[in-house]
């Protein structure tokens, strides 16, 4: 009898055991699947779309072709030149290229796990949507000599960038962001043409020759140029500039100090970015107690690591910095420079029962990367896209046009280049490539502007 029971306790467990299997075969099978291996892309030609605000969308052109998948998703497939179309003669030498036994890993993700949709308020956010508030958007980067005298090298390429990010954001946040360029610079008071085209643009520019940290960063980085000794740590200017610069401390239009918003140069607004926007940043930051805030990078899992979107809380992010820089004081340079050591002082101090600074991982929709699966998110769902790794004239082209058999030109970048052609087949290359045509103005544009004709 015992034998008996234990048989039937063995099968009811095996039976168990195989459902469990097969119910995690098909969950891989529906979720997982799909994310590796997107099978449409979008033409390479959009129009826009007038909302009744009068913002724009950029949208599918009207020549795309469509596919209705069972779940009602909407892809759009790519251009007759690119080797991702299926009728394209190269299209079988890029599926086999992506099937490959070493294909890359491609990020995966759900609304549910990345999108959160936490809505709640503070005393501190309450203050600032009463008064009406713009969010300050901050970006810098370091300008090179020659791009100050309306020099238009390779070496300039993040005035260009910023420039398209800028008329972006303008016609894309214009109620909800005003934006502040910090341009790292031997000079002071003088700005340069691309300085004076920012300004006459809408944006407040302030140039920083010498950050109030630079000791510190010198120490660490004695090798490194300029860019990258002042570049990269600009953002950690934010509070002390908003404490001790003079047009902070007059009182300026529509636009409040207690939360910022920082990203690189080399991002787009892309879609409209409202008030609705800044409400549901602020919210996750403010209720939950958190200093910063950022995003996702190259991981297929959830987690905390690029900081070219950054939402913070300026007097949180105050107190944080002195306890940064005598990390790095301690501890040495640190790969990445900011974003290295940020990652690093969190890794470092988060177990420890008396830290309490906080990190949120921001929504994915706000540092969207082009070497990520669009599926199944919508383009209308991306508000920033963030151009981290290839950019225009850099990989960017290779992967709207999936040409695998020149990744090797862009050796630098050839990790996101290969995810960008095999896990989202070029789509948000090809979509980014478009407003890139819309919004990057072009050099003569800087330089009539700067002198006022």
């Amino acid at each position: 009898m015992p034998t008996i029971i234990a048989g039937k306790r063995f099968r009811r467990w095996a039976t168990t055991a195989l459902l469990v299997v097969v119910g995690v075969a098909l969950l891989f099978s529906q979720i997982y699947l799909p994310l590796q291996l997107p099978q449409q892309l979008p033409d390479n030609n959009c129009h826009e779309t007038i909302t009744a605000d009068n913002q724009t969308i950029l949208t599918p052109s009207n020549e795309s072709r469509e596919k209705i998948t069972a779940d009602n998703q909407t892809i759009l497939t790519p251009s007759n030149e690119s080797y991702c179309h299926t009728n394209h003669p190269k299209y079988h030498f890029v599926k086999n290229y992506c099937e490959r036994p070493k294909e890359p890993q491609c990020f995966d993700h759900l609304p549910e796990v990345d999108h959160r949709q936490t809505l709640q308020h503070t005393n501190a956010t309450n203050e600032f949507f009463r008064q009406n508030c713009k969010l300050l958007w901050f970006a810098g980067f370091y300008e090179p000599e020659e791009c100050r005298k309306g020099g238009d090298s390779g070496s300039c390429g993040y005035t260009s960038m910023y420039g398209a990010a800028l008329k972006s954001a303008l016609q894309n946040a214009h109620d909800s962001l005003q934006p502040v360029l910090l341009l790292g610079s031997t000079h002071e008071d003088e700005l340069s043409p691309f300085g004076q085209w920012a300004k006459q643009q809408g944006a407040i520019v302030i140039q920083i020759p010498k950050l109030s940290t630079q000791d510190f960063v010198d120490a660490a980085y004695p090798t490194e140029n300029a860019n990258h000794r002042i570049g990269p740590w600009l953002r950690f200017e934010i509070p002390h500039l908003l404490r001790t610069h003079p047009v902070f401390q007059e009182t300026i239009p529509m636009a409040c100090k207690q939360f910022a918003l920082y990203t690189d140069s080399d991002v787009l607004f892309v879609n409209p970015f409202s008030k609705k926007d800044v409400e549901f940043l602020l919210g996750d930051l403010s209720s939950l107690g958190a200093t910063v805030s950022y995003g996702r990078e190259t991981k297929t899992i959830p987690h905390i690591q690029n900081t070219g979107v950054m939402v913070m809380d300026v007097r949180r992010l105050g107190v944080l910095i002195p306890r940064l820089f005598r990390y790095l004081q301690a501890n040495g340079p640190q790969p990445a420079f900011d974003q290295g050591l940020l990652n690093n002082y969190f890794s470092d101090f988060h177990s420890s029962p008396k830290f309490t600074t906080r990190r949120l991982q921001l929504s994915i929709y706000y540092n969207w990367k082009i070497y990520w699966s669009l599926y199944p998110s919508t383009f209308d769902q991306i508000k920033i896209v963030h151009l981290h790794g290839p950019k225009k004239g850099r990989g960017l082209e290779l992967i709207a046009a999936c040409q695998y058999h020149r990744l090797s030109e862009q050796k630098a970048y050839l990790f996101y280049l290969d995810k960008g052609i095999c896990c989202d087949r070029g789509l948000m290359a090809a979509w980014v490539i478009e407003a890139y045509k819309k919004w990057e103005p072009s050099h003569e544009e800087i330089m009539s502007s700067s002198l006022g004709q």
